[in-house]
């Protein structure tokens, strides 16, 4: 990698432990080429220089400034459940810097990963040997891969493509029948390759088409996450029984590479939860505090019994727990701002209907203009005048002093409390003005009013259909 000692390599170096971190392989090799200016191969065909490799002297200290509160510093987020202040990690092989989580060492090799997926496609032609159209369909989605992550070769540890149709050459799989297909793969890059750039193209496929050319044809296959990938593996020997369709392939050597799920969680920052913070059912993880449910490629699960998440999904988990909360809230407000407007209407019916109601103002007037009054009767009656007006001011008075309050105070469950208190106000007037025993008096005796004069038009009507009756008897008697 290196032809010759550069003292400017040997500066940087240090510069990098004192700066960035203090990791022992970074020390390692930076104390070892400082002490001996030895030379590095590389099996790359153009030469990787000693920075290329450790190239993250260019990533600044200064980490994003993440919205928390005072007691968070900058490196942690605030978890509002628990009120209390959670660190922010990278994946195994990262560190946090201000753009992301940087891999350690930009350039490596022997990289582990395991690939689940699901592939679809229709069949433009009828197919009559179903395990060999499955091999082509696995050629093509090894050269795909291969173009997709620009290498050479891979090491694949283990493989299972299983199909969801039976293997049988005596069944004739027609055209236009739709074919799906669960991919499991684990596999191993030997050769150097930029980590963040081969991550980030392993995390696209999720979303990618490749074709497949068997006989004269091209089938055109989607590729989508399938958690039933994870398990194909182990499934392979009840599925004997059931005749389906599958590819397996194991190489038999000695593995003691670490490998890694491909989902984003390989790039993201991250948030951990202790054991008793979650729940694992079905393959979703279900997060205690929250009542949320996360899919399978959404967490990883980190020894000993710790499972993670990225800071992105973490954060849109506790926005969708309070927009929830936001909506309830809505929905109640929108419930009493409709009741509010159905009393005043109602009161307003009130008064219109009885005219001794609209009175009300006029004596009011005279409560303050003349504080003697001549009897007991009338100052019990503008006793309860002064009641309903004294309602009146204490639900439109304080209501609006909150308001003003509120104007001054951060977004609260308190703004919400004051909003909804607002759109009671139609309920308290019709309380004050219209439930009282003097309008309810009033419609009482409007009500059977209604009914006597009624009763009254009706015996009218047949006292006089019976005195016409009888002068027409009579005149037929004479």
């Amino acid at each position: 990698m290196l032809s010759i000692y550069d003292m400017d390599v040997e500066h940087q170096c240090k510069d990098m432990i004192d700066k960035e971190c203090n990791l022992r392989i970074i020390n390692y090799f930076c104390g070892l080429y400082i002490s001996t200016g030895m030379r590095f191969s590389s099996h790359f065909d153009d030469v990787v220089s000693f920075q290329a490799v450790l190239d993250i002297s260019k990533y600044s200290n200064n980490f994003e400034q993440i919205p928390t509160t005072n007691k968070c510093n900058e490196t942690q987020v605030l978890d509002s459940k628990k009120n209390d202040c959670r660190g922010i990690i990278c994946y195994p092989g990262r560190i946090l810097m201000r753009t992301g989580c940087e891999p350690i060492f930009k350039i490596t090799r022997d990289l582990a990963y395991i690939l689940s997926l699901g592939m679809t496609t229709e069949l433009v032609h009828d197919i009559n040997k179903p395990l060999s159209f499955l091999k082509s369909v696995r050629r093509s989605f090894t050269i795909y891969l291969k173009g997709i992550l620009n290498i050479q070769t891979e090491t694949v540890t283990s493989s299972v493509f299983l199909a969801n149709s039976i293997c049988a050459e005596n069944i004739t799989r027609q055209n236009g029948t739709k074919l799906n297909i669960t991919l499991y793969r684990k596999f191993v890059i030997r050769e150097y390759v930029e980590r963040s750039n081969l991550e980030e193209k392993l995390i696209s496929l999720q979303n990618g088409y490749f074709v497949v050319r068997y006989g004269r044809q091209k089938y055109n296959f989607k590729l989508f996450k399938n958690v039933e990938a994870l398990t194909a593996e182990s499934h392979i020997s009840t599925l004997r029984y059931l005749q389906r369709c599958f590819l397996k392939t194991i190489t038999q050597t000695k593995d003691s590479y670490v490998y890694s799920h491909v989902n984003k969680l390989l790039v993201c920052k991250q948030i951990e939860f202790e054991t008793t913070e979650f729940n694992i059912r079905s393959s979703k993880l279900i997060v205690l505090s929250t009542k949320i449910e996360l899919d399978y490629d959404e967490y990883a699960i980190m020894s000993p019994g710790k499972t993670r998440i990225c800071l992105e999904t973490f954060r849109k988990m506790f926005t969708k727990d309070k927009s929830e909360g936001r909506n309830v809230w809505g929905i109640i407000e929108m419930t009493c701002a409709c009741t509010s407007l159905v009393c005043l209407v109602v009161t307003f019916i009130t008064y219109c209907v009885f005219s001794t109601l609209r009175t009300l103002t006029a004596t009011a007037i005279q409560i303050v203009k003349r504080p003697q009054l001549q009897n007991e009767r009338q100052i019990k009656s503008n006793r309860i005048h002064a009641a309903i007006y004294l309602k009146l001011f204490s639900v439109t008075g304080i209501s609006w002093l909150l308001h003003i309050i509120d104007t001054f105070l951060p977004m609260s469950t308190f703004s919400i409390i004051v909003s909804v208190l607002n759109d009671l106000q139609g309920i308290f007037i019709f309380w004050s003005f219209i439930c009282n025993k003097r309008v309810l008096n009033l419609y009482w005796k409007s009500c059977t009013s209604n009914r006597n004069k009624n009763v009254k038009e009706i015996a009218g009507k047949s006292e006089q259909e019976t005195k016409s009756i009888e002068l027409t008897t009579s005149k037929q008697e004479e």
